[in-house]
C-alpha cells in the first residue's frame, strides 16, 4: 500500500489540476462593426451647367501659357460640364509637357518637311517662317482634320477664340487659320455653325525672343483688315478657295500689361494669365448675357468702322478673387490624416499614436495585456506571478494548445493597447521588452527547480521558449511599424501648437529635411482634372520625394506641399486667392481650421469635431496570427464608405513597409471628410474674404488698354463700358455692386448669376476703341513708319498699302494711313495699277446708255481693232455706275470682285475665266501701254481732273476719300506696281 494511502495528511496537492483546459481562440472584433457611413457627399449644383461649344486655338508660347491657366481654371471649376471645349496649341517649336490628351487637348507642333515649298514673293519678316510652315500641307492638314472632327462633334452655335500675343511670331498663322475655319460653314453645310469668331491678344509676351514693335503694328493692321467685310482674298488656297466673302472676325479684343489710372504703374500683370482669365469668364456658362450684350455693341462696331474708316478693337480689365478648394482641401487632408494619427492637441491624446513621453510602467502595460485579453486563462496569471525558483516546485502541464493560446491573448491584449487614443509605440516597445526578460528570468528559474527534469518542465521550457518567440516577433513587428511611422525619436518631432501651426512652421524652416516644393502641375485631361472625391488622384497626391522617409514625414511634406500650392497659386496681380491678404500669409486658412474644422484646437474643453472624429474613428491596429510565432501587425485606414464590417479586406490593411500606400490612404479618407465643409467656404466664408478685399476686384473697374480719350469720343458708341460681377450669389454682388465699380455709371453696371461656387469675378469692357486712339498702337507706329513697311507684312494688300502711304510721302510729304476698305481692294497690286493706267489713257471711259441714259464706267471691248463685222474677243466689261464714289465702286468690281467671283471658274463669259485670265490681262496691258502719251490718254486725263477735284475736296473732309485720291494721284504720276 503507498505510504500517500497511510499518511493522506502528508500528501501534496496540485493546484493546476482544477485549471480549465486551453480556452478557446476569438477572434478579434473590428471597430468598424460600430461605425456608420462618414459624410462623403460633395456639394454641388443639382444640375450642372454645361459649357457651351467652344474651341480654343493657342499660338505660340503666349497662346502655349494661356492655354494651360484655362484648362487649369476649367479643372478647378466644373466635374462634368466641360466636354464641349475642345482646344489646339499652335506651336512653331517644340512643346515639353504640355497636357495634350484625346479629343479635348492637341498640341500641333509646326513641323518642316524634308522638302520645304517657299512660295514665290514670300515675305523676309518674322512672322513668314511659322506661316510657311502652317502652309506645308502636312501641317495645314491635321488643322484641318482637327477642325472638321470638332465642328461635326459639337454641332452648331460654337464659340471659337484664338489666343496669342501680337509679340509672338506664331501668330502670323492667324489668317491662314481664319481661311479655313470660315469655309467650313460650306464644306459642312451648315449656316448658323459659328456663334462668334474671336481674337484675344496681348501686346506683350512670355516668350524670351519677341517680333520688334514695327512688326506688331504690321500685324495687327492685318488682323484689323480681317474685321471688315470681304471679300479678302488670301495669300493661298487651303483646298476650297483662297477668297473669303465675310469678315474673317467678328471681335478683335487686345489688352496690355497697364493697370487702370489709380493703381500703381510698377506693377506687372502676367501678359496670359490677364487673357486666360478674361477668356475663361467669357466661356463660362454664366456668360450667356454678357454675350448677348456684346452683340449689340457689334451694331455699333461696324457704324464706328464705316464712320472712322479704321478698325476698332475691344479691351477687358478683369480681376478675380477664387478660393483654391483643391488646394485647401489637400492641406485640410493632410492636416485631419496628420492629426487623426498623431494628435494635434499637446493637453490631450486624441490620435490614434502619442508622439509624448509616457509616465507609464512598462510592467504595468505588459500585464494588462495578459490579464485583459479575449483569451482569459488562470495560466496568464501564474506566469505573471513567478518571482523566483521556488515558484516552480510544482507547475502546470502545459501542451502546445497555450502557443496559440498565449499569441491570441497578446494579440486581444496589444490590440486593446494600441487602439487607445494616444498609444505610445515605444512604451509598448518597452512592454514588450519587460515581458521577454520575465519569460528569459522564468526559464532561469525553471532550470533552477526541483521540477526541471519532468516531462511537465520540458513542456513548460518549450513553452517559455515559444512564447518568448511569440514576444519577440511582436517586438520586430512593431520596430518596423516605430520606424515606419517615426522614423526618429518623438523627441525631435514637435507637437503641434493648440490653435495654429507656428511651431510647425518653425520646425519646417529649421529642419534639416529639405522638404521639396512641388507645386501642382497643369492636368493631361480638365475633363479628368478634378478627381474622383472617393479616391485621391496623382494631382491631389503628389508622389512625395525620397526625402521624406517616414510617415509622420510624409505627411508633414504633404501639409508643406499644400501650402506651396496656395501660395505659388496666390500672387497674381489680377487673379487672386481669397486666402492672403499679403505674400506668403496664411493666416487665414490657419485661422478658418482652428475655428471651423477643429474648433476644439481653441478650447480644451470642447470635444472633438465630427469632421475630424470620423477619420479618427476609422484608423485601427489590427492582428493576424497565421501561426503562434509570426504574428502580423496591421494598420487599417477604413474609407469613408465602410462600416459595420467585423473583418478588414486586404486593400484596407496595410504592412510597415507599405507606408505610402498608407499615406494615400489615410489623405483619401481625411479627404473624403473635407467635402462637408465646401458649402460653409463656398458661401458664408467666402463672401466674408471678398468684402474684405473690394480694393483687388476695383482693379477691373476699367479695360487694361490705354487709349487716347479724346480721340475716341469724336465717333458716337466708341469706348462705351460695361462693367459686370460674375458670382454664385446674385445677392453679394448686388450688395457689392456700386462699391467694386464706383465711378460706372448705372446703366453700364450688370450681374451675372450662376458664376462659379469658387471665384468672384469684376469685369469691365471697352468696346469699339478706334485704332488711332489706342497708346500702344500709336506707339507701335512711330517705329512702323521709320522702317520698310512693305517688308514687315504678310499680305500683298497691306504691302501694297505700306507702297503707295511710301510714295505719298515722297510726293506731298504728308503722311498717309490707307483704311482697310481700300486695302482689301490691292490684293492684287497689278490690277490695281492696270486699272488706273487704262483709265488714265481712255481704255476704262465713262458711257451713257442710250435707252436709259445713265452713265456707266465700262472697260473697251478688246482687241480695239477689229475688222468690219467681226466680234470682239472680250466685248465691253460695264463696272459701276458713274456717280460720286463710282470710281471707287469700278475699282472694287475690276481688282477685286470680279476676278475672285464664286463662278469664275465656271463662267466662261467672265473676262477673268481661268482659261481667259491672262489673254485678257495681256491684251488691256498692251493696249494700255501703247496709248499713254496718244492725244487719246491726254484727252482722257483732261477729262478726268475735274473728277480728280472733286476727290480731293471730298478728301478734305473724309479719310476714306483722301486714301483713294492719294493712289489716283500716285498712279497719276507713275503706276506703283513695280513690274509695270
Amino acid at each position: 500500500m503507498p505510504l500517500g494511502d497511510i499518511l493522506p495528511f502528508r500528501r501534496i496537492e496540485n493546484p493546476y489540476t482544477s485549471w480549465p483546459p486551453p480556452p478557446l481562440i476569438k477572434p478579434l472584433r473590428s471597430r468598424a462593426e460600430n461605425l456608420t457611413p462618414a459624410a462623403n457627399t460633395l456639394i454641388e449644383d443639382s444640375e450642372e451647367i454645361p459649357y457651351p461649344p467652344t474651341l480654343v486655338i493657342a499660338l505660340g508660347k503666349t497662346g502655349e501659357q494661356v492655354l494651360r491657366l484655362i484648362a487649369q481654371k476649367i479643372s478647378q471649376n466644373t466635374t462634368s460640364g466641360s466636354a464641349a471645349i475642345r482646344a489646339l496649341l499652335i506651336s512653331d517649336g517644340l512643346v515639353s509637357n504640355f497636357p495634350s490628351s484625346g479629343r479635348q487637348i492637341r498640341v500641333l507642333e509646326l513641323q518642316q518637311p524634308d522638302t520645304l515649298y517657299i512660295p514665290k514673293n514670300t515675305p523676309t519678316c518674322e512672322r513668314a517662317k511659322p506661316v510657311v510652315l502652317f502652309q506645308q500641307v502636312y501641317n495645314y492638314k491635321r488643322y484641318q482634320d482637327w477642325l472638321q472632327e470638332n465642328l461635326l462633334d459639337l454641332g452648331t452655335g460654337i464659340q471659337v477664340f484664338f489666343t496669342g500675343s501680337l509679340a509672338d511670331p506664331t501668330t502670323g498663322i492667324i489668317g491662314d487659320a481664319l481661311q479655313i475655319l470660315r469655309h467650313f460653314p460650306q464644306n459642312l453645310g451648315r449656316a448658323n455653325l459659328f456663334n462668334r469668331v474671336c481674337v484675344f491678344l496681348t501686346t506683350d509676351s512670355t516668350n524670351t525672343v519677341t517680333l520688334p514693335e514695327e512688326e506688331r503694328f504690321a500685324a495687327a493692321r492685318e488682323i484689323g483688315r480681317f474685321t471688315f467685310s470681304g471679300p479678302h482674298r488670301m495669300n493661298t488656297t487651303f483646298g476650297y478657295s483662297n477668297v473669303v466673302e465675310s469678315a474673317l472676325l467678328d471681335y478683335f479684343f487686345l489688352v496690355d500689361n497697364t493697370l487702370p489710372s489709380g493703381f500703381s504703374r510698377q506693377e506687372k500683370i502676367d501678359p496670359a494669365q490677364l487673357l486666360a482669365e478674361a477668356l475663361f469668364s467669357m466661356i463660362h456658362p454664366s456668360a450667356a448675357s454678357l454675350w448677348e450684350n456684346l452683340l449689340n455693341d457689334l451694331r455699333f462696331s461696324a457704324s464706328i468702322r464705316e464712320e472712322s474708316h479704321q478698325a476698332v478693337v475691344h479691351s477687358v480689365g478683369v480681376a478675380t478673387l477664387y478660393i483654391p478648394l483643391q488646394q485647401i482641401r489637400r492641406y485640410l487632408a493632410a492636416r485631419l490624416g496628420y492629426a487623426a494619427l498623431f494628435g494635434e492637441r499637446k493637453s490631450k491624446d486624441e490620435g490614434l499614436l502619442s508622439l509624448k513621453d509616457s509616465i507609464e510602467q512598462p510592467e504595468r502595460i505588459a500585464r494588462q495585456w495578459l490579464l485583459q485579453g479575449g483569451s482569459h486563462h488562470p495560466v496568464f496569471e501564474w506566469l505573471l506571478g513567478l518571482s523566483s525558483p521556488a515558484d516552480f516546485n510544482q507547475i502546470p502541464d502545459l501542451d502546445q494548445e497555450y502557443d496559440m493560446a498565449f499569441a491570441s491573448q497578446m494579440a486581444h491584449g496589444l490590440h486593446t493597447w494600441l487602439n487607445r487614443d494616444g498609444t505610445s509605440l515605444p512604451l509598448t516597445l518597452q512592454g514588450l521588452k519587460w515581458l521577454n526578460a520575465h519569460l528569459v528570468r522564468c526559464q532561469e528559474w525553471l532550470e533552477k527547480g526541483k521540477t526541471s527534469h519532468t516531462d511537465a518542465a520540458k513542456k513548460l521550457q518549450t513553452r517559455l521558449k515559444n512564447w518568448q518567440q511569440t514576444v519577440q516577433a511582436f517586438s520586430a513587428e512593431l520596430e518596423k511599424w516605430k520606424d515606419a511611422l517615426l522614423a526618429s525619436s518623438p523627441k525631435d518631432i514637435p507637437a503641434t501648437t493648440e490653435v495654429g501651426s507656428s511651431d510647425w512652421r518653425n520646425w519646417r524652416t529649421s529642419s534639416t529635411h529639405k522638404l521639396t516644393d512641388t507645386s501642382s502641375s497643369t492636368s493631361t485631361n480638365w475633363r479628368n482634372w478634378r478627381s474622383s472625391e472617393n479616391a485621391v488622384s496623382s494631382q491631389e497626391t503628389p508622389t512625395v520625394p525620397t526625402t521624406a522617409s517616414s510617415v509622420l514625414m510624409m505627411l508633414h511634406q504633404r501639409r508643406a506641399e499644400a501650402e506651396a500650392d496656395l501660395r505659388a497659386a496666390s500672387n497674381d496681380r489680377i487673379y487672386r486667392s481669397a486666402l492672403i491678404e499679403k505674400e506668403e500669409d496664411l493666416a487665414e486658412l490657419e485661422k478658418y481650421y482652428s475655428d471651423t474644422v477643429r474648433p476644439e484646437l481653441s478650447s480644451a474643453d470642447r470635444e472633438p469635431s465630427p469632421v475630424f472624429t470620423r477619420v479618427r474613428q476609422r484608423l485601427e491596429w489590427w492582428i493576424r496570427l497565421p501561426d503562434p510565432h509570426s504574428p502580423q501587425i496591421l494598420l487599417v485606414c477604413w474609407p469613408a464608405s465602410a462600416y459595420g464590417q467585423a473583418f478588414p479586406p486586404e486593400n484596407y490593411c496595410f504592412r510597415p513597409e507599405q507606408k505610402q500606400a498608407l499615406v494615400d490612404a489615410i489623405l483619401q479618407l481625411s479627404l473624403s471628410q473635407t467635402n462637408s465643409l465646401e458649402a460653409d467656404l463656398t458661401t458664408k466664408w467666402f463672401g466674408s474674404r471678398v468684402r474684405s478685399q473690394i480694393d483687388f476686384l476695383r482693379r477691373a473697374e476699367d479695360a487694361y488698354l490705354r487709349y487716347d480719350h479724346n480721340i475716341a469720343s469724336k465717333y458716337k458708341d466708341a469706348a462705351t463700358r460695361r462693367s459686370y460681377l460674375i458670382s454664385h450669389d446674385k445677392t453679394l454682388s448686388l450688395a457689392l455692386l456700386h462699391d467694386v465699380f464706383p465711378e460706372t455709371p448705372r446703366f453700364a453696371l450688370n450681374v451675372l448669376e450662376n458664376g462659379s461656387r469658387s471665384r468672384f469675378t469684376a469685369l469691365t469692357f471697352r468696346m469699339n476703341i478706334p485704332f488711332d486712339a489706342v497708346l500702344k498702337l500709336q506707339e507701335y507706329k512711330q517705329t512702323y513708319k521709320q522702317s520698310a513697311p512693305e517688308t514687315l507684312h504678310l499680305y500683298p494688300q497691306e504691302r501694297a498699302a505700306a507702297g503707295y502711304e511710301k510714295r505719298w510721302w515722297k510726293l506731298r510729304r504728308e503722311e498717309l494711313f490707307i483704311p482697310p476698305e481700300i486695302t482689301v481692294l490691292l490684293a492684287e497690286p497689278n490690277l490695281v495699277s492696270l486699272f488706273w493706267q487704262s483709265l488714265f489713257s481712255g481704255l476704262i471711259q465713262s458711257i451713257r446708255n442710250e435707252l436709259t441714259g445713265e452713265a456707266w464706267w465700262q472697260v473697251s471691248a478688246l482687241p480695239v481693232e477689229l475688222p468690219p463685222n467681226a466680234s470682239p474677243e472680250f466685248p465691253p466689261l460695264p463696272l459701276a455706275p458713274v456717280q460720286p464714289n463710282g470710281l471707287l465702286l469700278a475699282l472694287r468690281r475690276f481688282a477685286l470682285e470680279l476676278p475672285n467671283a464664286a463662278d469664275v471658274t465656271h463662267n466662261p463669259q467672265n473676262h477673268f475665266h481661268p482659261q481667259r485670265r491672262d489673254r485678257y490681262i495681256s491684251l488691256l496691258t498692251e493696249e494700255t501701254r501703247s496709248r499713254l502719251f496718244t492725244s487719246q490718254a491726254m484727252q482722257a486725263r483732261e477729262s478726268l481732273k475735274p473728277k480728280i477735284e472733286s476727290w480731293k475736296q471730298q478728301a478734305l473732309r473724309d479719310s476714306l476719300a483722301n486714301a483713294f485720291s492719294a493712289i489716283l494721284e500716285c498712279e497719276w504720276e507713275e503706276p506703283v506696281w513695280l513690274k509695270w
